[in-house]
């Protein structure tokens, strides 16, 4: 008797989750401020060790730090991890300092997700991660692709 109590109990426990399903996305979310070397490592972490998954973000951008712009098909910023030989007072540069590109699609008819705020820009919205391979000019390349939401169900 105490033999098979045993077993059903480690039957129930050893059962393994259940695996969500692909409309069951559960983000991850990281909100404060990211800046340049130092400032921008929490940031950085974050985005790395979520890759292929997706997030929501609302981050602060001093734009006193930020390095970045609009193209017609996506927005981008640059946060730099690492400087060598960086004249004093300079700002971090892609001449002297190394790190990521962060390139945001913009979709048709959307509110644009990566946009100036007071004295700083904002990114917010929820995105999937997509690191590319390699590193181009001394930058590595990340896209934020926003998600579309629509009754509380991720497309």
């Amino acid at each position: 008797m105490a033999c098979a109590l045993a077993a059903a109990v480690c039957l129930m426990a050893c059962r393994s989750k259940p695996v969500a399903t692909s409309t069951e996305v559960h983000a991850l979310t990281f909100t404060g401020s990211a800046g340049q070397l130092d400032d921008g490592e929490a940031f950085t972490r974050f985005i790395d060790a979520h890759d292929l998954g997706t997030v929501t973000l609302d981050v602060s951008l001093p734009a006193g730090a930020f390095d970045g712009g609009e193209e017609s098909q996506f927005s981008f910023f640059v946060i730099y991890d690492s400087c060598e030989d960086l004249p004093e007072g300079r700002k971090p540069n892609q001449s002297f300092c190394t790190g990521t590109e962060y390139n945001i699609p913009k979709a048709p008819g959307a509110a644009r997700a990566l946009a100036r705020d007071g004295e700083a820009w904002r990114l917010r919205g929820q995105f999937r991660v997509r690191h590319a391979s390699g590193q181009h000019q001394g930058l590595l390349s990340v896209e934020l692709t926003p998600v579309a939401r629509t009754s509380g169900v991720v497309h």
